[in-house]
């Protein structure tokens, strides 16, 4: 998969002149499928009849989005490879045939999705990914014989698909559509070709969450974060995490929502050597998502999620921690330019793999970071400022510089270390807190699917599952962040999804004074959601997986 990146200036090119270049650099990539080409229709170096039509993403197929039951019109043209002396007699029809709709479904390996909702606590849901095929009577179009006459190469056929109707609303998600022109020469000689229309339908507005059910005390949660790689999953699927609370004296159970803050990667911190400037870039997966905010990112935040992107080291050998007056001021007026324009509700830090002294660059400076992060905070006075927690640069905020004390504007602060359950609070500790920072907003739980292992190896040691138990016993804020991964070959046990058995240590024990326990669990739609519908980990199953990305889902 080739790697698209965007910088974001300083200047005042805006997001559709930014969108406008990417297009027209990579016409042919799929993450812009839904643009089509655009391009005029060349004869030249055709050798047989064809369709054309200005949405067409590949040679012959035209994939775009539609609402459910919606009605889609399309300009579609039919030309010949080279101007005539004679008339041609040209047969325009719909094709109905059950082979040429299983080879579509096959060459996606499409099939049908069944969400498991809620760990069971809600009912199955089906979403239907193969393609149904359109109804003749609900395509119109120049159907039967026309002439093109002598001297003349093509043919305008107004194209219109009535959905209404047409299928499961519910349930389908994919339709497809087939038109083949037949051509009889004077010769005799005849030729056709086909016209794949493939009409998708956002499979995630299909989607019913279960209802919540309204029920006794409150979340242990205080805050819980998810991480989302773009080029993994879709974000939306943030929406599924449930915590399911079960009173074991009365078998109640509560849902509460689980997320707060969903962190998108896809930022990192570049250099540009020309400039001597650090350069805020933004890699494809992410820049599709924010060009579409209303479908990706807005569901998110009107559920009371606040959407914030990771920015990180790129290798290039600058970073938070090494910047003078003059770069800070461009990377954080960069940042802020990007919030702005995209509607995010903030960024999360982490100064891994800046790779300090690299390139002629100097090392760590103790006190950039700090005045970073404060210059930031006056730049997004209402926006989310989160940092992870990891290694050197972070070390650099454990005191102050200059008057700075950095999580004073902070929101959060969390650990990057797995199954590290340091309390940098406490005397002794070998991680110090962060200047600033109340000790209530600070994570000590941390689960990346790249970590899984630790937990599962550090759950055999006792010493660590004492101190889990202090844990629990303490007044610790309840600080939860974890990353869902598809659960495909390769990454079986690594997702996030199923973390109940150490959530469950992260409960009150208390219920109304009588010393009763909780029981926990983390769940979401695995099923369909986070794994392909036939259970197998096989690609390209993956691909019917509801929150596979769809820009990626057909490559």
């Amino acid at each position: 998969m080739k790697t698209l990146h965007r910088s974001w200036p300083t200047g005042l090119l805006g997001p559709a002149v930014l969108l406008a270049a990417v297009l027209t650099a990579c016409t042919a990539d799929p993450i812009g499928f839904d643009a089509g080409s655009g391009a005029a229709f060349d004869p030249s170096g055709e050798v047989a009849p064809r369709f054309y039509s200005a949405l067409t993403t590949r040679d012959s197929v035209a994939r775009v989005w539609v609402d459910a039951e919606s009605t889609f019109e399309d300009q579609l043209a039919f030309a010949m490879p080279k101007v005539r002396d004679q008339d041609v007699s040209v047969t325009l029809s719909v094709v109905e045939d059950e082979k040429l709709l299983f080879e579509a479904n096959t060459y996606y390996s499409l099939s049908k999705v069944i969400l498991q909702l809620n760990g069971g606590v809600g009912e199955q849901q089906a979403i239907d990914r193969m393609f149904f095929q359109v109804p003749a009577d609900h395509v119109t179009a120049t159907l039967g014989e026309q002439i093109l006459p002598a001297g003349e190469t093509r043919l305008e056929i107004p194209v219109r698909i009535d959905l209404k109707g047409v299928g499961d609303a519910a349930v389908n998600s994919s339709f497809l559509v087939i038109l083949q022109a037949e051509t009889v020469d004077a010769d005799g000689k005849t030729q056709s070709c086909r016209f794949y229309y493939e009409l998708m339908v956002d499979p995630v507005t299909l989607r019913r969450p279960s209802p919540r059910i309204e029920g006794h005390g409150t979340s242990c949660m205080e805050c819980g974060v998810i991480y989302i790689d773009p080029s993994w999953m879709d974000p939306r699927v943030c929406l599924e995490p449930v915590l399911t609370y079960t009173d074991p004296s009365t078998w109640e159970t509560t849902l509460y929502e689980y997320c707060d803050i969903v962190v998108i990667l896809g930022g990192t911190i570049g250099y540009d050597p020309l400039t001597k400037m650090p350069r805020l870039d933004i890699n494809r997966n992410l820049t599709h998502l924010l060009d579409n905010p209303e479908r990706y990112l807005q569901p998110i935040q009107q559920q009371g999620i606040r959407v914030t992107i990771e920015l990180t080291g790129s290798g290039s050998g600058i970073g938070f921690c090494n910047l003078d007056d003059t770069q800070r001021a461009s990377l954080v007026a960069q940042i802020a330019r990007l919030i702005d324009e995209t509607g995010i509700d903030g960024v999360n830090l982490n100064d891994e793999y800046s790779n300090y002294g690299a390139n002629g660059l100097p090392g760590i400076d103790p006190s950039s970071y700090a005045k970073f992060i404060r210059d930031l905070r006056a730049a997004l006075p209402d926006k989310t400022i989160t940092l992870t927690d990891l290694g050197e640069p972070s070390a650099t905020l454990y005191e102050a510089h200059d008057g700075i004390e950095a999580g004073s504007y902070l929101d959060y602060a969390w650990t990057g270390t797995a199954a590290d359950l340091t309390d940098p609070y406490a005397e002794g500790a070998p991680r110090k807190p962060i200047a600033g920072l109340s000790r209530q907003r600070y994570g000590r739980f941390t689960v990346r699917a790249r970590d899984t292992g630790v937990w599962e190896e550090r759950a055999w040691d006792d010493s660590f599952n004492e101190m889990m138990m202090e844990i629990v016993l303490s007044e610790d804020p309840r600080i939860l962040v974890e990353e869902l991964i598809p659960i495909i070959e390769g990454n079986e046990g690594k997702t996030g999804a199923n973390l109940g058995a150490f959530l469950g240590f992260m409960l009150p024990w208390t219920d109304g004074g009588n010393n009763m326990p909780w029981l926990t669990d983390v769940t979401c739609a695995t099923q369909g959601a986070l794994q392909n519908p036939n259970t197998t980990y096989q690609l390209p199953g993956y691909g019917n997986m509801l929150y596979y990305p769809d820009w990626l889902r057909f490559n």
